[in-house]
């Protein structure tokens, strides 16, 4: 076995035999840069387009803040008004 590897390599295959290295690695790297890095991409690149942000329901809070603002920004006559008017009506009935 020894024997033949050394006619092997006193023939002047070393370097057949690097290139061959050489491209059979870089043949299984783009053999699996296509089997797996590819379709993974394309999965991930699919499922990201699917997720769409979801908009929550407001809250019990943020209703009140909702409508405190509202109250807040009515003009302070029409408020009066309002209040007034009601307290009118009470009395004449």
């Amino acid at each position: 076995m020894v024997k033949g590897f050394k006619v092997f390599i006193l023939r002047g295959n070393v370097i057949d035999l690097a290139v061959a290295v050489v491209i059979g690695a870089a043949f299984t790297a783009l053999v699996i840069y296509f089997v797996f890095v590819v379709p993974m991409k394309k999965m991930l690149d699919i499922s990201s387009r699917r997720k769409q942000p979801i908009e929550a329901d407001p809250t019990e809070v943020d209703l009140l803040m909702q409508i405190r603002d509202l109250l807040r920004d009515q003009p302070a006559a029409e408020t009066a008004q309002s209040h007034c008017s009601r307290s009118t009506d009470a009395k004449v009935e």
